[in-house]
């Protein structure tokens, strides 16, 4: 069992270039009352796999200039680099790493590493609804806890930092399309009352591609989690939690998915 959940991983985890992309980089949210700010991406690295902080902050700035969103000067804010990478992802995650362990880093923000990848193993279609009622308000988020990390990547974006300072959130994995799309398609569902279509619709134009079998299937375990949990009174403003993307098998197909008015 353990070599099948590393083996799944690994597959999920691997993905093309990791050099930093502006076409992969957007604003998710902004609050107007803190100035905080929330971005998706990809890997904040160069082709010599450097962390590319200068690169970076560059085209955060020019994304918020394009929604008319005010930017803060440099050294006027902090930057948590929210990665969902792990090991499986090389040498570009590595330097990632390195470079907020440096000490002279520190004043920049932090490092907070939330890796990915097991929630979307099996589609909620494989188990009746009690079960899935069950598992979409507990097990299914016991290793990748993704109610907790959107529900902490709001608080972020709501909760003025001691310091006064605006605080930047970058939330990104390697091609800023799967664990990416994954987060921030759950973030939207959640906070920014996306139904499932629309979310996904975003997810595709940011990324340029759907995200993958797993990240897709999680996407349909959040859309559970919403439609069952009346706390949140969205319900079936949700839409259809199975009905909004088509995937390949991830092993013999590949793992491709296409929103469901599209053909794979």
């Amino acid at each position: 069992m353990i070599h099948t959940l590393v083996l799944l991983v690994a597959l999920h985890t691997a993905s093309t270039s990791a050099t930093i992309a502006y076409s992969r980089i957007h604003l998710v949210d902004h609050d107007p009352a803190t100035g905080n700010l929330l971005f998706r991406g990809n890997m904040p690295t160069n082709g010599s796999h450097d962390f590319a902080l200068d690169t970076l902050l560059q085209y955060l700035r020019k994304r918020a200039n394009e929604s008319s969103v005010p930017f803060p000067h440099s050294g006027e804010f902090t930057l948590y680099d929210i990665s969902l990478n792990n090991d499986f992802d090389g040498k570009d995650f590595k330097a990632e790493r390195a470079f907020w362990n440096d000490p002279s880093t520190a004043s920049l923000g932090k490092f907070v590493n939330w890796p990915l990848g097991l929630a979307g193993i099996l589609s909620p279609s494989h188990f009746s609804a009690s079960k899935v009622q069950s598992m979409a308000n507990g097990s299914v988020w016991k290793i990748d806890q993704i109610p907790d990390r959107v529900q902490q990547i709001r608080n972020w974006l709501t909760t003025p930092l001691p310091s006064k300072k605006p605080l930047v959130q970058y939330v990104h994995c390697t091609a800023g399309c799967d664990r990416t799309g994954e987060v921030v398609g759950a973030y939207r569902m959640r906070y920014n009352s996306n139904n499932v279509v629309d979310m996904y619709t975003k997810d595709v134009a940011e990324c340029g591609r759907p995200p993958n079998y797993w990240s897709t299937t999680a996407l349909e375990w959040f859309c559970e989690y919403i439609f069952y949990n009346p706390t949140f009174g969205l319900g079936n403003k949700v839409g259809d939690c199975l009905g909004f993307a088509t995937c390949k098998n991830p092993i013999t197909g590949g793992g491709k998915c296409v929103p469901t008015n599209k053909t794979l």
